[in-house]
């Protein structure tokens, strides 16, 4: 394949056009609503990434055709909408932002621990009401499910060891000094 410019024609430019006022329009919303400033930036980056593969898909297509034509761009659109821009959102506001979550619970487990290091034994119940601002950036039905989660990864790194009670609700643990 020969370096060559490739240009659009006039319907793809159109389609081009209308994806862009959609697109600035969605940076507003996500601006107005105050989105993570990460998935901000990567979305405004969106219409350079559905050029490049309407490009891509150009070149798969008619490489030695100098103009994009409409079919193609569409498809690119139709592929950012569908899939790119779904991909940056479950990134950006499920994965990223429920890792920072769960370290932040697992740092003030932590904190908790240590604060508590100078007495014997610490229960679960200090620990979810020492943890509670922390747990409550999570779903109020996750917070058993998270806490048994975070404390019993410290105890499988030797911080704690859950000692034999017969208080389910309330197991006392004792801290690995």
């Amino acid at each position: 394949l020969q370096k060559q410019n490739y240009l659009m024609s006039p319907e793809a430019m159109a389609a081009l056009e209308e994806f862009r006022v959609w697109h600035h329009a969605l940076k507003m919303d996500a601006r107005t609503m105050r989105l993570n400033p990460h998935f901000q930036t990567a979305f405004a980056k969106v219409e350079g990434q559905m050029l490049r593969l309407a490009l891509i898909l150009h070149l798969v297509k008619q490489p030695y055709f100098p103009s994009l034509q409409l079919d193609t761009v569409q498809e690119a659109i139709a592929i950012t909408k569908e899939y790119i821009i779904p991909a940056i959102r479950y990134l950006y506001t499920e994965i990223i932002t429920g890792t920072r979550k769960l370290k932040r619970l697992e740092n003030s487990i932590k904190d908790c621990i240590l604060r508590q290091s100078n007495q014997p034994t610490i229960t679960l119940k200090s620990i979810k009401l020492a943890c509670r601002t922390a747990l409550n950036e999570h779903p109020a039905y996750q917070h058993s499910k998270l806490l048994s989660s975070v404390v019993d990864t410290f105890e499988d790194r030797d911080w704690i060891l859950k000692l034999a009670t017969d208080d389910k609700e309330n197991p006392v643990y004792a801290i690995n000094p």
